[in-house]
């Protein structure tokens, strides 16, 4: 089974976990630091932070930011612990997809799903490698160690099961779902 994020959270390893206040897992969140509203269209959206020091980085980086923009998905993503390429990506394919009303054509040919130990987020097939190596020498925690990883190529929709660690099927699966990109 799948690690939820917010074990992930509870576990005390992923920086930051978006909820509701009406789930289930909010009683077990409500004592850490938080801020309420965060997605302005989900007014019961709280982002929980691990202390509060990451909550009030958040707080100032987020200072000025018009919601839903490139920026706001930057920090957004940071400050829910992804890696900075694949967060990059994100927010500049959210940037376009606000430009041209329509999903856009990179993420559907190119995009892979990451789910891994509580962290679900997309990368590029062009740099998912060192995203992965990247998610596992940052977390090592021993409750994070025992998930495998998951790719998922948007294009064709297969899903690839790794273990932790098995960074050669990693490679493998670039290699085999790799087309050449220009980010």
């Amino acid at each position: 089974m799948k690690k939820r994020w917010y074990q992930a959270f509870l576990d005390g390893y992923k920086p930051a976990v978006l909820e509701l206040n009406t789930l289930q897992t909010y009683s077990q969140l409500k004592e850490y630091p938080h801020i309420t509203h965060v997605l302005p269209h989900e007014p019961r959206s709280c982002l929980f932070f691990q202390n509060d020091t990451l909550m009030n980085d958040f707080k100032n980086r987020m200072d000025g930011v018009q919601a839903y923009s490139g920026a706001y998905h930057y920090h957004l993503g940071i400050a829910l612990g992804f890696p900075e390429r694949s967060v990059q990506y994100y927010a500049h394919m959210r940037e376009i997809e606000e430009l041209v009303g329509e999903y856009p054509i990179d993420e559907v040919e190119n995009g892979v799903g990451v789910v891994w130990a509580g962290f679900y987020f997309s990368s590029h097939k062009a740099f998912v490698v060192d995203e992965i190596n990247w998610l596992w020498k940052t977390y090592t925690h021993k409750e994070a160690v025992k998930h495998p990883l998951y790719l998922t190529d948007k294009k064709t929709d297969k899903t690839l099961e790794i273990r932790y660690g098995d960074f050669d099927s990693v490679k493998d699966f670039a290699k085999t779902h790799l087309v050449p990109a220009h980010i």
